[in-house]
């Protein structure tokens, strides 16, 4: 008998922001170079990222629907101290991104 492997609750997501992020990124950098203005290159490269992403990701979760599991505690506990650092980081780049923008 074999086992169907399951995956927590959000990993096809994670995965595919992960993928849109990876191409949105280049992007940005390649339009802000495009446009002479780096600094609106930097944000919108991940936000194209994170809509691809978003859009891969929600079709790997309704593809793998029958494969996902529920978090555990543990999963649930240990995932806290991630979205704090990168609530972190995305309030600090959205103040890099303002200074940025002013200086110009």
């Amino acid at each position: 008998m074999s086992e169907q492997k399951t995956y927590p609750q959000g990993h096809w997501m994670s995965l595919g922001i992960s993928i849109g992020m990876g191409f949105g990124i280049p992007f940005g950098l390649v339009l802000g170079q495009i446009m002479g203005k780096m600094s609106v290159g930097i944000a919108l490269g991940p936000a194209f990222g994170v809509t691809i992403g978003t859009a891969v990701g929600s079709y790997l979760e309704a593809k793998n629907k029958d494969k996902i599991r529920p978090l555990t505690a543990e999963e649930k506990k240990s995932r806290r101290p991630r979205v704090i650092l990168g609530v972190i980081f995305l309030i600090v780049g959205a103040a890099l991104f303002m200074y940025l923008l002013l200086t110009s």
